[in-house]
């Protein structure tokens, strides 16, 4: 049986619409959901650990924003299934306008950004780039008027891995995915299909 591990963009929580999405249309399914570490590191130790300790179940990542960057590298290193909801795949250049405090808008959770971690990124996008991709076990979903991404950047990369995306009339947020996931059969089949 499938395990959905739920990986949130920046800013926000494990406790985020895309998580209540799967909840309400897979109650069945068991939902792994936690609160990502601002820290990239933090992060991909945490996601790392929680792949090891579920490598005997089907697991699924869904990860929308900076989670669809963290999940197309998970998948790389660990070959796990992902769902990337308007990937974040540049996210050096992304977090260029957030250097200095920021601050979790949902947990409270303050950091700070610095040119380190814009360098780390690189090196993230670089692995990526680098490394193989399973077309199999990935799956992403573009909001054409996303107002945070650089859509033709988004796709180039995508196209570059051969991966295969959906593109919807949605916003960054990608309001409409719980209604999406009710009834379009290709995510659904692509969620609950085999590994």
């Amino acid at each position: 049986m499938v395990t959905f591990l739920n990986v949130h963009g920046f800013g926000s929580s494990g406790d985020n619409s895309k998580a209540a999405a799967l909840r309400k249309h897979f109650p069945e399914y068991e939902l792994i959901s936690p609160d990502l570490p601002m820290d990239p590191f933090g992060c991909m130790e945490l996601l790392e650990e929680t792949i090891r300790k579920y490598s005997d179940r089907d697991l699924v990542l869904q990860g929308s924003s900076m989670g669809g960057f963290y999940s197309l590298l998970a998948h790389i290193r660990f070959g796990v299934k992902a769902l990337l909801i308007n990937p974040a795949l540049n996210p050096s250049v992304l977090l260029l306008d957030r250097i200095g405090e920021v601050e979790n808008y949902k947990t409270g959770e303050k950091g700070v950004i610095t040119r380190d971690h814009v360098g780390i990124f690189e090196e993230l996008e670089s692995e990526i780039k680098q490394g193989q991709a399973d077309n199999s076990k990935l799956l992403a979903l573009l909001g054409e008027e996303d107002e945070v991404l650089d859509l033709p950047v988004i796709k180039k990369v995508l196209e570059s891995k051969r991966i295969e995306y959906f593109c919807f009339h949605d916003n960054h947020h990608f309001d409409g995915y719980d209604e999406l996931l009710g009834h379009d059969m290709r995510i659904r089949s692509f969620l609950l299909g085999a590994r």
